[in-house]
């Protein structure tokens, strides 16, 4: 640095000091400063009492924020404590859930087996039912079969009490021939050779299986006497298609009807509408 450059600085320093010195003066020139100190100490004064104000109330919202932190710590703890319940309920709300689902689960199983057990005793008792009506169809058949049976014995009894009474009537009456055949000296035992049938030609009107008995259509207004032997055939629509039955014999015989026996082997069965003759053509 040269010689000038300082005495430059130097002048420059100096004419500094000078414009500040004369700023200086002009400021406090223009200021009253004892008015100006009565306005800072009141200005002092009022923001110290402000101060105290703000102090007070800091202290009452510093209590208020205590009580209030106090009061959310107790609210916190019971909030806390209500948290740990619910978490209690959640887990025991889980715990049930798991149950039901286990148990919805089981009574899933369950319905399932009860419906494949329910499908097996429909057809279970479909089969029954199937068996019942059956046995209703035997058990109606078996009631028709016997009423049948009932009205046949009813026939057969009715027809045993006419043949009873005929035989008791026969009974006397031989008895009254024989005392006729002794008063005129002829033995009653003697053998007669009974007279072949007249030509007669008549129907099967009913039968009996069970006695091998039947009733024709002809009797003792047409000749027949207990004893005559009468053939028995079916007749077909052609000549071709009669069949021979066999041979019935004459037990009993009423004005317009007799009691036949079916004499053994039969060709076939014997039944109501055949024909009888004394004789085939």
């Amino acid at each position: 640095m040269t010689t000038i450059s300082k005495a430059l600085i130097f002048v420059i320093f100096v004419f500094t000091l000078i414009c500040m010195a004369f700023a200086t003066t002009v400021y406090v020139a223009q200021h009253d400063w004892p008015q100006e100190y009565d306005k800072l100490k009141k200005d002092h004064s009022s923001k110290t009492s402000q101060l105290s104000q703000v102090t007070s109330q800091l202290q009452q919202t510093e209590q208020s924020l205590n009580q209030t932190t106090t009061e959310r710590e107790q609210k916190e703890t019971a909030l806390n404590a209500d948290i740990d319940a619910l978490s209690e309920e959640r887990d025991e709300l889980r715990e049930r859930e798991s149950r039901a689902l286990a148990q919805a689960k089981s009574a899933q199983e369950s319905a399932g087996q009860a419906i494949t057990e329910a499908v097996s005793r429909r057809d279970e008792v479909e089969s029954l039912r199937v068996k019942w009506m059956s046995m209703i169809k035997e058990r109606d058949q078996a009631i028709a079969d016997r009423i049948e049976a009932q009205d046949q014995l009813i026939v057969v009894q009715d027809q045993h009490g006419v043949a009873t009474r005929r035989n008791q009537e026969l009974v006397t009456r031989v008895g009254q021939l024989e005392n006729i055949l002794v008063s005129y000296g002829l033995d009653p035992n003697q053998t007669i050779e009974l007279a072949a049938p007249p030509p007669v030609e008549g129907v099967i009107r009913e039968t009996s299986e069970t006695t091998g008995l039947a009733v024709i259509s002809i009797g003792s207004d047409d000749g027949l006497l207990p004893g005559h032997r009468l053939e028995v055939y079916r007749l077909g629509k052609l000549a071709e298609n009669s069949k021979y039955l066999g041979r019935v014999e004459v037990r009993e015989v009423d004005p317009d009807q007799a009691i036949v026996k079916i004499l053994r082997p039969a060709q076939g069965k014997i039944r109501s509408g055949d024909h009888v003759a004394s004789r085939l053509q």
